[in-house]
């Protein structure tokens, strides 16, 4: 049942909240490409269903046990009781905002983030997606330090991976003291060293015979990621 003049759309929206403005094209034209204004946190749908169902019983049962001019009254203590945090409507506060019960609330196990945030659902990032430095990355990145990076990134401190023949020593991307290495191609561990010397970064073994590449080390046998004895 449906209160005329009591729905639970009617009680959440109420009030000056913080809101989203519509987005604007990227060109600088005055054409809008989002007409949808949304609060600046917000629970899903499926919490919001929950949540007018637990506004609206409140506000059937106010208007059948209180007096009419109490009834506004009654109203404000429906929406108040659900603005509590870990309430129906509000599982988790971000930041306080009375046009709602929900507003300012994301659902349980999201995180509080910028509400700009293009990985975040108005400013909730998702369950699940991890939150570096307070940013919501992407489906499937993790954290290298305060960064976003891809899931196979070999993290060294706040990058992703160091590039441009950079070692990562002490959680920073530095050239080694003999300047940049010459990565080996996928699967080599030796070459026959040539006449002008082993390649920077790689090591001389087996009586200065062949080079070790770059993190393979010179056994008895030649070059291997691990020496047996």
């Amino acid at each position: 049942m449906t209160l005329p003049g009591f729905s639970a759309a009617h009680s959440l929206y109420q009030g000056v909240g913080r809101y989203r403005p519509p987005e604007r094209s990227p060109a600088g034209g005055t054409g809008v490409l989002d007409q949808t204004v949304t609060p600046a946190y917000s629970p899903g749908p499926v919490t919001m269903g929950k949540c007018n169902a637990v506004v609206e019983d409140c506000l059937l049962q106010s208007f059948l046990l209180v007096f009419p001019p109490a009834i506004a009254g009654a109203q404000l203590a429906c929406v108040g009781r659900q603005k509590i945090p870990g309430s129906t409507c509000c599982p988790k506060l971000c930041e306080f905002d009375a046009s709602g019960p929900e507003a300012g609330c994301c659902d349980s196990g999201e995180t509080c983030v910028d509400d700009r945030d293009f990985n975040a659902r108005n400013g909730c990032c998702p369950a699940g997606q991890s939150v570096c430095g307070g940013k919501c990355c992407g489906p499937g990145e993790k954290c290298c330090g305060s960064n976003c990076c891809p899931a196979a990134a070999n993290c060294c401190g706040d990058a992703c991976g160091c590039q441009d023949g950079r070692l990562c020593q002490n959680g920073e991307c530095t050239y080694p003291p003999f300047g940049p290495y010459t990565p080996p191609p996928e699967g080599v561990e030796s070459i026959p060293k040539p006449a002008t010397g082993c390649p920077a970064g790689w090591k001389e073994c087996l009586n200065s015979t062949v080079c070790c590449a770059p993190g393979i080390k010179c056994c008895g046998n030649g070059c291997a990621a691990a020496c047996v004895n």
